[in-house]
């Protein structure tokens, strides 16, 4: 058995399912992502994040082209999936990468247990992490 390797196992494993979110600022729909289980044991989830037109760059991203914004910092973002509804957590960080990559991601940090297995018990990461099959 050869040792846990995370960017091997996503490579060589179809993801079981990933968690569709909405995130909301004051009420507004901002965006939309399809979560991926990124740190189990910190209770942190990643993915791809399609704005809407809610999202204001500016307000809303924490980093742009690689640049702390302190504009985005704990606004106070709702997340909810329609899987499990609102999705607790400690911080959302939005990363925009639109100008240079042409890319923007969000992590949800902070879920807690026993949220995070309810939401990611079947991913591959999530499996592996804990020794299970």
């Amino acid at each position: 058995m050869s040792a846990f390797h995370p960017l091997r196992t996503l490579a060589t494993h179809e993801i079981a399912s990933t968690v569709q979110v909405e995130i909301y600022h004051d009420g507004k729909l901002i965006g939309r992502s399809n979560l991926d289980a990124a740190d189990p044991p910190m209770g942190v989830a990643a993915g791809p994040f399609d704005p809407s037109a809610g999202y204001q760059r500016e307000l809303h991203a924490r980093e742009i082209e690689g640049v702390f914004n302190s504009s985005g910092a704990e606004l106070g973002f709702v997340v909810q999936s329609e899987k499990a509804g609102v999705v607790d957590c400690l911080s959302v960080f939005i990363q925009d990468f639109s100008d240079g990559l042409g890319e923007r991601q969000v992590s949800i940090l902070g879920i807690p247990y026993p949220d995070y297995e309810t939401l990611f018990s079947e991913y591959p990461a999530f499996k592996a992490y804990w020794g299970k099959s």
